[in-house]
This record gives C-alpha cells, sequence and structure tokens, in this order.
C-alpha cells in the first residue's frame, strides 16, 4: 500500500468517526430512555399517572369551589348578622 493510500484510508476513518461516535451517543441516549421508560411503567403507567393526576385535580378543584360557595354564604350570613344587630339600639 503508498503513503497516498495510507493517507486516504486515515482521514476516511477520521471522517467516519466523528459521526459515528455522535450515532453511538445518539443510540446510548436512547436507551437510557427506554430504561427510564420501563422503569416507569412503560407509556401505559405515564399515561396511568396521568389520568390520575387530573382526576385529583379535578377532585380538587371541586372541593375548591365549594370552599369558595360556604366562605359566600357564611360571609353573606356575617354581613346579615351584623346588619341585624346594628339596627338595635342600645
Amino acid at each position: 500500500m503508498s503513503t497516498m493510500d495510507v493517507s486516504v484510508v486515515l482521514r476516511l476513518v477520521d471522517q467516519l468517526s466523528g459521526p459515528a461516535k455522535k450515532t453511538a451517543e445518539a443510540l446510548k441516549q436512547i436507551v437510557d430512555i427506554t430504561k427510564q421508560l420501563k422503569g416507569a411503567g412503560g407509556l401505559d403507567g405515564i399515561g396511568r399517572s396521568l389520568q390520575s393526576a387530573v382526576s385529583a385535580s379535578s377532585k380538587l378543584r371541586s372541593e375548591i369551589r365549594s370552599l369558595v360557595s360556604d366562605m359566600q354564604r357564611l360571609s353573606g350570613a356575617s354581613r346579615n348578622a351584623s346588619r341585624s344587630h346594628g339596627s338595635f339600639a342600645l
């Protein structure tokens, strides 16, 4: 093999090794993410978790609305009570 052939081969190896390393890193990231998904119960597990979170937030929203309604009712009762006490002459 001549010096020129060796030079061309080394240049090609250098030009291919960079992209090959990037591809290997990307594949490793895909494998790592896949392992994380499996640990979380996969996409089904994530879907169940999201559904549970939506259900909990709906329940919380309902409870907050109930509390607001109770507070408004109590506030109105408090105003009515102070008006009725204010009408008595001492």
